[in-house]
């Protein structure tokens, strides 16, 4: 499942601002490692949630955003968050 992975909450809410540089996410991830924000970055791109924008300025500049299947995606979580709100404190009925 693409949304279950570790940190992917926090790096789709972070997208959904729009374009973002890598280490600017990596500072409003705090505590995530590079080697882990750079892996599921990838995966995200190669399944078409994120794309990688690649700036042909000096110097070189690359910028992560989400495509329409990630704005998508965002939404649907945010739907789960409001469900969870709604109805997730309700044990026993």
């Amino acid at each position: 499942m693409i949304a279950g992975r570790a940190w992917s909450g926090r790096l789709l809410r972070a997208l959904d601002h729009g374009p973002i540089r890598f280490n600017r996410l990596k500072e409003s991830m705090r505590g995530v490692s590079a080697k882990t924000l750079a892996s599921l970055l990838r995966l995200y791109a190669d399944q078409g949630v994120v794309v990688r924008h690649v700036l042909s300025e000096r110097p070189l500049r690359v910028e992560y955003s989400l495509t329409q299947m990630g704005r998508e995606l965002v939404r649907a979580l945010n739907e789960l968050v409001d469900w969870e709100t709604r109805w997730g404190k309700r044990s026993g009925k």
